[in-house]
């Protein structure tokens, strides 16, 4: 686009520039492939993402061995077939949720 003031074409140009770098034109067949709530454009961005994905793996590792220890695959099975599918005496015989109780049910395949 042309300018008749030098400075503002460069102005332009650098951000047309930047605005190429981090993707955000529509002139390139790739600009659109990502949607711009998950596209990364700095270091920092990385570095919370990459937090955020450990954060959730040790949550689900933490979850997993919380439900091993309270919810022991040989007691509960036991108990599964003693009381059958009740979720409420099932939940207060292991004295946890029945959320808790119904996800490690399904985990072990008697649900």
């Amino acid at each position: 686009m042309p300018y008749k003031d030098p400075e503002k074409q460069r102005e332009y140009q650098r951000e047309y520039q930047r605005q190429r770098r981090t993707g955000l034109t529509g002139d390139s067949k790739t600009s659109n492939l990502m949607e711009d709530r998950i596209r990364i454009r700095t270091a920092q961005d990385v570095s919370i993402l990459l937090e955020e994905t450990l954060n959730e793996v040790r949550d689900a590792d933490a979850n997993r061995f919380a439900a091993r220890l309270l919810m022991p695959r040989r007691f509960l099975v036991s108990a599964f077939e003693e009381f059958g599918a009740d979720m409420v005496i099932l939940a207060l015989l292991f004295n946890v949720s029945m959320e808790a109780m119904m996800w490690r049910l399904r985990n072990l395949g008697c649900l």
